[in-house]
């Protein structure tokens, strides 16, 4: 119910209205490579099925780990259709490059927190030491435009800051919406 409220016809309107006045200021309608959404997902580390095929004598069991955690995967991608490669968020407090990110996709990192779950302090650290890896940005240039999901657990003076200390614009999506515009 919060989602159809929240993505009314008038929010939307707004939204747009607000991020066309931002991209024209700032000179982004022709150029897309400098226009990225970002979002975030996480993933249980172990899988509790909703249903269990057994044989009809034996009674059916599901087992779950009490340390079955979230792994967080950061993601990000411009409107050309750049993708920069994941970075994960693992629950624990030391980073074990060689063992967490075995398989990933090239490019990939990571880093830890308690719970496997982002916050802004991680947020900045991805943008800053991942995301602007894999970016060409000239601080002095045409700035980054940044479509994400304005979760509170994302957002912070010393990120916005540090932003805008970069030529990054930082531009949230409207609260409960982030499942329209990822489609």
């Amino acid at each position: 119910m919060q989602r159809a409220r929240c993505a009314s016809k008038e929010t939307l309107s707004n939204y747009y209205k607000e991020l066309g006045t931002i991209m024209t200021k700032n000179n982004l309608h022709e150029q897309p490579h400098k226009i990225f959404n970002m979002d975030e997902s996480a993933l249980q580390t172990e899988h509790s099925p909703g249903k269990i095929v057994h044989d009809i004598v034996v009674k059916p069991q599901s087992v779950t780990s009490p340390r079955s955690a979230n792994v967080t995967i950061i993601g990000a991608g411009n409107a050309i259709g750049n993708a920069v490669p994941p970075d994960y968020v693992f629950p624990g407090v030391k980073f074990d490059r060689a063992l967490l990110l075995d398989g990933t996709p090239p490019g990939s990192d990571g880093q830890c927190s308690k719970s496997g779950w982002s916050n802004s302090e991680i947020f900045k650290m991805y943008l800053e030491k991942h995301f602007l890896k894999y970016v060409s940005h000239d601080v002095s240039g045409t700035p980054l435009l940044i479509l994400f999901d304005g979760h509170r657990s994302h957002v912070s003076l010393t990120l916005q800051d540090w932003a805008e200390s970069k030529n990054i614009i930082l531009f949230i999506l409207p609260p409960h919406c982030s499942h329209i515009f990822s489609h």
